[in-house]
């Protein structure tokens, strides 16, 4: 689906949900059995998203991620499933354009970031249905460290840091 389509879709959906909440079948809540009983929380799981790990313009790694989608009270479980591939492309198309690497960690991947691109992605293609995205799982494709930057002592300077020369030049031999 094109994106021309997904927002067409998305504009058609939020004009159309004041009809159908003011349609007396549709907008009365079936009765509960117990009062004190509350309804178990709707949740979406997203399994196994490959994202990148991309260093200086490089993929150095893949790590796959588990998602959990909690929804409002009004969408069906089954709508937002069906549009569980429009998350997964998108999400993939945005860890690919702005990496959610973390600079010292080649083996996970922000939760931050990736909650943050999910809520982002969730206003486009169901407006107002998720309310919070977690990331259940990480599993990196290999396990992998990420380069250690040593700093290398310079030869020509003393301890303190300064070097030895009177005149202030650094000698050279």
């Amino acid at each position: 689906m094109r994106r021309r389509d997904l927002i067409a879709a998305g504009t058609a959906v939020a004009l159309s949900a004041p009809v159908i909440a003011a349609t007396p079948a549709l907008a009365s809540s079936p009765k509960k059995a117990e009062e004190g009983a509350e309804p178990a929380e709707k949740t979406v799981n997203i399994r196994a998203v490959g994202l990148p790990v991309i260093v200086d313009g490089r993929i150095r790694n893949y790590v796959f991620v588990n998602l959990k989608m909690h929804l409002a009270a009004e969408p069906k479980v089954e709508d937002i499933q069906n549009k569980e591939a429009f998350f997964r492309d998108a999400l993939v198309r945005t860890g690919h354009g702005a990496p959610f690497t973390l600079p010292d960690d080649w083996n996970t991947l922000s939760d931050n970031k990736i909650n943050a691109a999910m809520m982002a992605i969730a206003g486009v293609v169901v407006p107002h249905a998720i309310t919070r995205v977690e990331v259940t799982r990480q599993t990196p494709r290999r396990r992998m460290s990420a380069p250690v930057t040593e700093t290398v002592p310079d030869p020509y300077l003393t301890p303190d840091g300064s070097d030895a020369s009177p005149d202030g030049v650094a000698s050279t031999l």
